[in-house]
């Protein structure tokens, strides 16, 4: 991989948020309208949600959420956000590569945000459209709630034109695009409708209005979600989905169905399309090899390697992911580039968590 003298711009646009992370006195339990969040010492917070869990590790707040933090005991606070853990991600992989990094960041620009960037190499545009979310984190590393802020969009949107030149040619001569956590529907158009070259990656987000995520659907290369987020895009589609668990036996099986009709419509990416499933593994389709689609199966060899997957397992797999599938998978010695890619991303997943490779294998199956 370190041979490779590929150079890959890659363009990360999303929200950067204020990540604060809450002590470890504090559990959540996560109810049909609400969150609940308990200290040791017996006090005890509810959160109201402003609509029920659709994906239960992320949930979002009904309240402004700094209203809250003045009476819980906060361990820290740090940059994050979806697009910028995948940004990190890339920059974290590239080691030596000759690979760039630049994350579009539609929020107000924070010293977080800066420092974060400043240490990882990427670079960064805060287009100032959105006031910089405050999202709650709770739980240990291995089963965390993220609870997110209602995002609050501003009139004033996309006044600095100097900004706005950078983000429409930046992704002239780009690589890759990956419109990863859109609220401010118009920027993340521009800078997808931009790349004209380049692959196009996208995540979608309930949180994104259906039209719109089915025109990013629409002009994506490559389309990588979670089981409910497919879920989410076939809806808005007007497909009939089932009320299904990813970590339901048949939840692999509808996944690769629901694929298929979406990619009847042309909604499901033009070169690839992969649906993780927590602990369970993926599905990846290469529509551009004749349509296979393989299961990924993660088979734990003992209780060791049984964890949950926590938020931001996704940000890192499709970071990993784009960087694998434009360097080490693009010198076209693999006969399935893009299983290969996912493949590797999920051990460096992982990795990240803390599993070693002799406690598991990936299940790799034709289906």
């Amino acid at each position: 991989m370190n041979g490779n003298t590929n150079c890959v711009t890659l363009i990360v646009e999303g929200v950067a948020t204020e990540e604060v992370y809450l002590g470890r006195d504090w559990t959540s339990s996560v109810l049909s309208n609400k969150i609940s969040l308990l200290n040791s010492s017996g006090r005890t917070h509810c959160i109201a949600l402003a609509n029920p869990p659709f994906d239960p590790p992320e949930v979002t707040a009904k309240q402004p959420i700094h209203r809250l933090l003045q009476k819980l005991a906060v361990d820290h606070v740090e940059a994050g956000g979806d697009a910028t853990k995948v940004a990190s991600v890339a920059a974290e992989i590239r080691n030596g590569i000759p690979v760039q990094v630049l994350l579009v960041n539609e929020a107000d620009a924070s010293s977080r945000l800066a420092h974060k960037c400043a240490e990882k190499n990427i670079k960064h545009i805060s287009i100032g459209c959105i006031d910089t979310p405050v999202n709650i984190v709770t739980g240990g590393s291995l089963n965390q709630i993220t609870i997110r802020e209602r995002i609050q969009m501003r009139r004033t949107a996309l006044c600095e034109r100097w900004i706005l030149d950078d983000v429409v040619h930046a992704p002239e001569t780009a690589t890759a695009v990956a419109v990863v956590s859109p609220k401010a529907s118009s920027l993340a158009s521009l800078v997808f409708s931009s790349c004209k070259r380049g692959r196009k990656y996208f995540r979608p987000t309930t949180q994104l209005r259906p039209r719109m995520m089915l025109t990013f659907a629409h002009q994506a290369t490559d389309l990588v979600c979670n089981f409910y987020s497919l879920l989410s895009l076939a809806a808005s589609a007007n497909f009939v989905v089932c009320n299904l668990s990813e970590d339901a036996p048949e939840a692999p099986r509808y996944a690769i169905q629901v694929l298929q009709q979406l990619r009847m419509k042309s909604l499901s990416g033009t070169v690839s399309a992969v649906v993780t499933l927590g602990r369970r593994g993926a599905v990846v389709a290469d529509w551009y090899r004749g349509g296979r689609i393989h299961s990924l199966t993660f088979r734990p060899h003992s209780n060791s390697a049984i964890v949950p997957t926590p938020t931001g397992s996704g940000d890192w797999l499709l970071g990993s992911m784009i960087i694998f599938n434009h360097t080490w998978a693009s010198r076209n010695l693999l006969n399935d580039p893009v299983i290969a890619s996912t493949l590797r991303a999920m051990h460096f997943v992982c990795d990240k968590l803390g599993l070693a490779r002799n406690s598991y294998m990936i299940d790799v199956a034709r289906v």
